[in-house]
């Protein structure tokens, strides 16, 4: 049981430091939309297409890993309260 505790615990940091890093892409998306609407006329839209493509896609990533992740955190915790 207490590696089950421990396994949960170390499932929650990491789901916390994915949010995080999640927030961040998020963050990152906006701050280059509020680029483009003060800049547009310099930039090279295909570019930046690019560079929102791959944060974007990123973000999809972190989301789907957090998908598995929160899976095995649920299995983790249906475990645990078979102990309790």
């Amino acid at each position: 049981m207490d590696e089950l505790a421990s396994r949960y615990d170390e499932l929650a940091a990491q789901e916390r430091t994915l949010f995080q890093q999640i927030s961040t892409a998020e963050l990152s998306l906006s701050a280059l939309f509020n680029y483009i609407f003060q800049y547009v006329d310099v930039t090279n839209k295909l570019i930046v297409e690019d560079i929102m493509s791959a944060v974007h896609q990123i973000e999809l990533d972190l989301r789907t890993e957090m998908l598995h992740l929160r899976l095995e955190k649920a299995i983790v915790s249906c475990e645990l309260k078979k102990y309790h």
